[in-house]
């Protein structure tokens, strides 16, 4: 799996959070911001990260199109803005995510 993230050696747990709302269903940034509970800033650079765009942070810039994005965006055909789907490189990470966190918690 080649994708941006790769880039930058972490992520963070809200960023995980809402790349499963994503795969849920859930695919406009309002709405993220609604169904998350995390601020809306923090919404717009996770989705930005997982999208592989740049922002700034502290006077930097960070993030980047290197590699692949874990979410996909397209106009959205209901609403003004777009849409947010899940990419196959996503759907992989949630999976693997899964079976870590069923591992770690199984009896020994």
């Amino acid at each position: 799996m080649d994708t941006c993230i790769k880039e930058s050696a972490h992520l963070s747990i809200g960023a995980l959070v809402l790349l499963q709302l994503i795969a849920d269903g859930i695919d406009h940034r309002q709405d993220l911001v609604k169904q998350s509970g995390l601020p809306e800033r923090a919404v717009y650079r996770h989705v930005d990260l997982l999208l592989c765009k740049t922002h700034y942070q502290a006077g930097r810039l960070t993030g980047g199109s290197r590699g692949l994005p874990l979410v996909l965006s397209r106009k959205h055909p209901h609403q003004a803005g777009v849409q947010l789907l899940i990419s196959t490189d996503g759907e992989q990470l949630l999976r693997s995510v899964g079976r870590l966190l069923h591992a770690s918690t199984a009896p020994v």
